[in-house]
Protein backbone atom coordinates (compact mmCIF):
# COMPACT_ATOMS: atom_id res chain seq x y z
CA UNK A 1 0.00 0.00 0.00
CA UNK A 2 1.06 3.26 -1.15
CA UNK A 3 0.86 7.25 0.26
CA UNK A 4 -1.75 7.83 2.93
CA UNK A 5 -3.68 10.68 4.16
CA UNK A 6 -3.90 11.23 8.29
CA UNK A 7 -6.71 12.72 10.15
CA UNK A 8 -6.14 13.50 13.73
CA UNK A 9 -10.29 12.96 15.20
CA UNK A 10 -10.05 15.44 18.21
CA UNK A 11 -13.45 17.52 17.62
CA UNK A 12 -12.89 16.96 14.51
CA UNK A 13 -10.38 18.56 13.39
CA UNK A 14 -8.01 17.11 10.68
CA UNK A 15 -5.11 17.66 8.74
CA UNK A 16 -4.50 16.23 5.86
CA UNK A 17 -1.13 15.09 4.78
CA UNK A 18 -1.64 14.10 1.20
CA UNK A 19 -2.55 16.68 -1.10
CA UNK A 20 -3.74 13.86 -3.62
CA UNK A 21 -6.75 13.81 -1.22
CA UNK A 22 -8.96 16.75 -0.65
CA UNK A 23 -10.77 17.01 3.21
CA UNK A 24 -13.90 19.35 3.64
CA UNK A 25 -16.00 19.51 7.08
CA UNK A 26 -19.70 18.74 6.26
CA UNK A 27 -22.21 19.24 9.35
CA UNK A 28 -20.56 17.02 11.85
CA UNK A 29 -18.90 14.88 9.40
CA UNK A 30 -16.23 14.83 6.92
CA UNK A 31 -16.20 14.62 3.09
CA UNK A 32 -13.40 12.90 1.14
CA UNK A 33 -12.56 13.34 -2.38
CA UNK A 34 -9.38 11.90 -3.83
CA UNK A 35 -7.57 13.90 -6.77
CA UNK A 36 -5.55 11.28 -8.79
CA UNK A 37 -5.58 8.82 -11.56
CA UNK A 38 -9.53 7.34 -12.35
CA UNK A 39 -7.82 4.05 -11.10
CA UNK A 40 -6.72 4.54 -7.39
CA UNK A 41 -8.68 3.15 -4.32
CA UNK A 42 -8.23 4.17 -0.87
CA UNK A 43 -9.37 2.32 2.33
CA UNK A 44 -9.33 3.56 5.57
CA UNK A 45 -7.80 2.11 8.86
CA UNK A 46 -7.63 3.64 12.57
CA UNK A 47 -5.05 4.07 15.54
CA UNK A 48 -5.33 5.23 19.01
CA UNK A 49 -1.29 5.08 19.39
CA UNK A 50 -0.39 5.79 15.79
CA UNK A 51 2.01 2.08 16.05
CA UNK A 52 -0.96 -0.17 15.54
CA UNK A 53 -3.30 0.41 12.75
CA UNK A 54 -6.72 -1.69 12.57
CA UNK A 55 -8.75 -1.63 9.26
CA UNK A 56 -12.23 0.26 9.30
CA UNK A 57 -14.11 -1.59 6.32
CA UNK A 58 -17.55 -0.48 7.27
CA UNK A 59 -16.02 2.86 5.94
CA UNK A 60 -16.00 1.60 2.39
CA UNK A 61 -13.76 3.12 -0.20
CA UNK A 62 -12.79 5.87 -2.14
CA UNK A 63 -11.87 6.05 -5.81
CA UNK A 64 -10.23 8.75 -7.84
CA UNK A 65 -12.34 8.77 -10.54
CA UNK A 66 -13.75 12.40 -11.02
CA UNK A 67 -17.20 11.64 -11.64
CA UNK A 68 -17.43 9.42 -7.84
CA UNK A 69 -19.31 10.87 -5.26
CA UNK A 70 -17.33 12.33 -2.20
CA UNK A 71 -17.82 9.87 0.56
CA UNK A 72 -19.11 10.90 4.12
CA UNK A 73 -17.39 9.97 7.25
CA UNK A 74 -20.50 9.86 9.54
CA UNK A 75 -21.22 7.64 12.76
CA UNK A 76 -16.95 7.07 13.52
CA UNK A 77 -16.17 5.33 16.80
CA UNK A 78 -16.18 8.28 19.11
CA UNK A 79 -12.48 7.93 21.41
CA UNK A 80 -10.42 10.58 22.57
CA UNK A 81 -7.24 11.34 20.31
CA UNK A 82 -7.96 8.59 17.90
CA UNK A 83 -6.49 8.71 14.39
CA UNK A 84 -7.35 7.57 11.11
CA UNK A 85 -5.45 7.41 7.79
CA UNK A 86 -6.71 6.50 4.13
CA UNK A 87 -4.28 4.24 2.77
CA UNK A 88 -3.62 3.84 -1.67
CA UNK A 89 -3.92 0.24 -2.20
CA UNK A 90 -1.85 -1.47 -4.95
CA UNK A 91 -5.32 -2.36 -6.92
CA UNK A 92 -8.26 -4.83 -7.38
CA UNK A 93 -5.91 -7.93 -5.91
CA UNK A 94 -4.30 -6.09 -3.06
CA UNK A 95 -3.37 -8.96 -0.66
CA UNK A 96 -4.49 -6.94 2.26
CA UNK A 97 -7.63 -6.03 0.91
CA UNK A 98 -10.98 -8.44 1.41
CA UNK A 99 -12.82 -7.78 -1.56
CA UNK A 100 -16.95 -8.61 -1.04
CA UNK A 101 -18.78 -10.69 -4.41
CA UNK A 102 -22.43 -10.50 -4.70
CA UNK A 103 -23.93 -12.93 -7.85
CA UNK A 104 -27.35 -12.85 -8.05
CA UNK A 105 -29.15 -15.22 -10.10
CA UNK A 106 -32.56 -15.18 -11.72
CA UNK A 107 -33.26 -19.14 -11.77
CA UNK A 108 -33.56 -20.98 -8.15
CA UNK A 109 -31.78 -23.78 -9.46
CA UNK A 110 -28.35 -22.20 -10.74
CA UNK A 111 -26.54 -25.00 -8.85
CA UNK A 112 -27.86 -27.68 -10.79
CA UNK A 113 -27.53 -25.49 -14.30
CA UNK A 114 -23.85 -24.38 -13.94
CA UNK A 115 -23.04 -28.07 -13.02
CA UNK A 116 -24.65 -28.73 -16.57
CA UNK A 117 -22.74 -25.88 -18.40
CA UNK A 118 -19.30 -27.26 -16.69
CA UNK A 119 -18.41 -29.84 -19.39
CA UNK A 120 -18.88 -26.93 -21.95
CA UNK A 121 -17.76 -24.12 -20.06
CA UNK A 122 -20.96 -22.27 -20.75
CA UNK A 123 -21.81 -19.29 -18.79
CA UNK A 124 -25.29 -19.05 -17.10
CA UNK A 125 -26.14 -14.71 -16.29
CA UNK A 126 -26.32 -13.22 -13.37
CA UNK A 127 -25.35 -9.63 -11.93
CA UNK A 128 -22.65 -8.90 -10.09
CA UNK A 129 -21.89 -6.78 -7.06
CA UNK A 130 -18.18 -6.23 -6.39
CA UNK A 131 -17.07 -3.75 -3.48
CA UNK A 132 -20.85 -2.42 -3.60
CA UNK A 133 -20.59 -1.66 -7.61
CA UNK A 134 -22.74 -3.60 -9.12
CA UNK A 135 -22.32 -5.12 -12.83
CA UNK A 136 -25.27 -6.57 -14.45
CA UNK A 137 -25.27 -9.19 -17.33
CA UNK A 138 -22.22 -11.52 -16.49
CA UNK A 139 -21.37 -14.65 -17.54
CA UNK A 140 -20.76 -17.53 -14.83
CA UNK A 141 -19.54 -20.70 -15.26
CA UNK A 142 -17.99 -23.40 -12.97
CA UNK A 143 -13.87 -23.85 -13.61
CA UNK A 144 -11.31 -26.21 -12.42
CA UNK A 145 -10.53 -30.23 -12.53
CA UNK A 146 -9.48 -31.34 -9.67
CA UNK A 147 -11.43 -28.62 -7.45
CA UNK A 148 -14.49 -29.09 -9.02
CA UNK A 149 -14.68 -33.00 -9.39
CA UNK A 150 -13.52 -33.52 -5.02
CA UNK A 151 -14.49 -29.78 -3.93
CA UNK A 152 -18.31 -30.89 -2.43
CA UNK A 153 -20.69 -27.91 -3.13
CA UNK A 154 -18.62 -24.96 -3.21
CA UNK A 155 -16.88 -25.20 -6.54
CA UNK A 156 -14.73 -22.59 -8.15
CA UNK A 157 -15.83 -19.50 -10.47
CA UNK A 158 -15.05 -17.71 -13.48
CA UNK A 159 -17.13 -14.48 -14.00
CA UNK A 160 -17.38 -13.07 -17.91
CA UNK A 161 -17.49 -9.22 -16.74
CA UNK A 162 -17.83 -7.75 -20.60
CA UNK A 163 -20.26 -11.37 -21.30
CA UNK A 164 -23.00 -9.00 -22.56
CA UNK A 165 -21.33 -5.55 -22.39
CA UNK A 166 -18.24 -5.32 -24.67
CA UNK A 167 -17.22 -2.54 -23.05
CA UNK A 168 -17.99 -3.20 -18.99
CA UNK A 169 -15.00 -4.11 -16.72
CA UNK A 170 -13.93 -4.48 -12.98
CA UNK A 171 -11.40 -1.83 -12.76
CA UNK A 172 -9.48 -2.61 -16.34
CA UNK A 173 -10.11 -6.52 -15.78
CA UNK A 174 -12.66 -8.33 -17.62
CA UNK A 175 -12.36 -12.21 -16.41
CA UNK A 176 -12.53 -12.65 -12.92
CA UNK A 177 -11.59 -15.58 -11.18
CA UNK A 178 -12.78 -17.07 -7.95
CA UNK A 179 -11.05 -20.45 -6.37
CA UNK A 180 -12.40 -22.46 -3.54
CA UNK A 181 -8.18 -23.50 -3.00
CA UNK A 182 -9.33 -27.46 -2.71
CA UNK A 183 -6.92 -29.03 -0.25
CA UNK A 184 -5.37 -25.92 1.15
CA UNK A 185 -7.45 -25.27 4.40
CA UNK A 186 -5.42 -22.00 5.34
CA UNK A 187 -6.89 -20.45 1.55
CA UNK A 188 -3.18 -18.92 1.26
CA UNK A 189 -1.39 -21.28 -0.64
CA UNK A 190 -2.20 -19.45 -3.88
CA UNK A 191 -1.80 -15.97 -3.06
CA UNK A 192 1.13 -16.49 -1.35
CA UNK A 193 3.10 -17.81 -4.14
CA UNK A 194 1.72 -15.82 -7.26
CA UNK A 195 2.41 -12.63 -4.62
CA UNK A 196 6.15 -14.19 -3.95
CA UNK A 197 6.45 -15.16 -7.77
CA UNK A 198 5.91 -11.19 -8.71
CA UNK A 199 8.63 -10.51 -6.86
CA UNK A 200 11.20 -12.40 -9.25
CA UNK A 201 9.46 -13.04 -12.49
CA UNK A 202 6.55 -12.21 -14.31
CA UNK A 203 2.82 -13.58 -12.80
CA UNK A 204 -0.80 -13.26 -11.93
CA UNK A 205 -1.46 -11.19 -8.88
CA UNK A 206 -4.01 -12.38 -6.30
CA UNK A 207 -5.67 -11.76 -3.14
CA UNK A 208 -9.13 -12.84 -1.20
CA UNK A 209 -13.00 -12.50 -1.65
CA UNK A 210 -15.87 -12.81 0.46
CA UNK A 211 -19.10 -14.82 -1.69
CA UNK A 212 -22.54 -14.40 -1.38
CA UNK A 213 -24.97 -15.90 -3.92
CA UNK A 214 -28.96 -15.24 -3.74
CA UNK A 215 -28.00 -13.78 -0.61
CA UNK A 216 -26.31 -16.82 0.89
CA UNK A 217 -23.05 -16.59 2.06
CA UNK A 218 -20.15 -18.85 0.58
CA UNK A 219 -17.16 -18.41 2.55
CA UNK A 220 -13.87 -17.09 1.44
CA UNK A 221 -12.39 -17.70 -2.33
CA UNK A 222 -8.52 -16.83 -3.40
CA UNK A 223 -9.27 -14.52 -5.62
CA UNK A 224 -6.42 -14.62 -8.84
CA UNK A 225 -6.26 -12.57 -11.85
CA UNK A 226 -6.74 -14.26 -15.10
CA UNK A 227 -3.45 -15.42 -17.07
CA UNK A 228 -4.82 -13.72 -20.35
CA UNK A 229 -3.46 -11.08 -22.52
CA UNK A 230 -4.37 -8.35 -19.74
CA UNK A 231 -2.27 -10.21 -17.84
CA UNK A 232 0.77 -9.72 -20.36
CA UNK A 233 0.07 -5.69 -21.53
CA UNK A 234 0.90 -5.27 -17.34
CA UNK A 235 4.72 -6.95 -18.15
CA UNK A 236 5.40 -6.49 -21.27
CA UNK A 237 5.11 -4.18 -24.18
CA UNK A 238 2.51 -6.59 -26.31
CA UNK A 239 0.31 -9.54 -25.57
CA UNK A 240 1.33 -10.67 -29.41
CA UNK A 241 2.96 -14.42 -30.01
CA UNK A 242 2.16 -17.54 -28.75
CA UNK A 243 0.80 -18.68 -25.40
CA UNK A 244 1.15 -22.12 -24.20
CA UNK A 245 -0.60 -24.18 -21.94
CA UNK A 246 0.05 -27.68 -20.69
CA UNK A 247 -2.23 -30.41 -21.00
CA UNK A 248 -4.57 -31.25 -18.13
CA UNK A 249 -3.47 -34.77 -18.05
CA UNK A 250 -5.78 -38.04 -17.67
CA UNK A 251 -7.50 -37.32 -14.35
CA UNK A 252 -11.63 -36.87 -14.37
CA UNK A 253 -12.41 -33.38 -16.39
CA UNK A 254 -8.97 -33.68 -17.93
CA UNK A 255 -7.84 -33.74 -21.46
CA UNK A 256 -6.88 -37.14 -22.53
CA UNK A 257 -3.08 -36.37 -23.66
CA UNK A 258 -0.50 -39.27 -24.40
CA UNK A 259 2.34 -39.54 -25.88
CA UNK A 260 1.49 -40.49 -29.36
CA UNK A 261 -1.22 -36.91 -29.27
CA UNK A 262 1.67 -34.97 -28.15
CA UNK A 263 4.30 -35.97 -30.71
CA UNK A 264 1.14 -35.54 -33.52
CA UNK A 265 0.52 -31.75 -32.20
CA UNK A 266 4.15 -31.09 -32.42
CA UNK A 267 5.07 -32.53 -35.55
CA UNK A 268 6.15 -30.19 -38.42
Amino acid sequence: MGAYLLLWLASWNAVAADTQLRLERVGTGLALTVNGAADEEWRFQFSDNLLKWTNAPTLGAIYASPDSPRVILLGLPSAPQRCYRAVRTSGLYDPAVMRTVSLTFTQSNWQQLLSANYSTGSNLVGSLVLDGVSYPGVGVHYKGNTSYTRSGVKKSLNITVDYTNATQQVRGYETLNLNNAWGDESLMREALYFNVLQEYTVGPKAGFAKLTINGEYWGVYSFPQQENGALLNEWFPSNEGDRWKAPSGTGSGGNAWRAADLSAAIAP
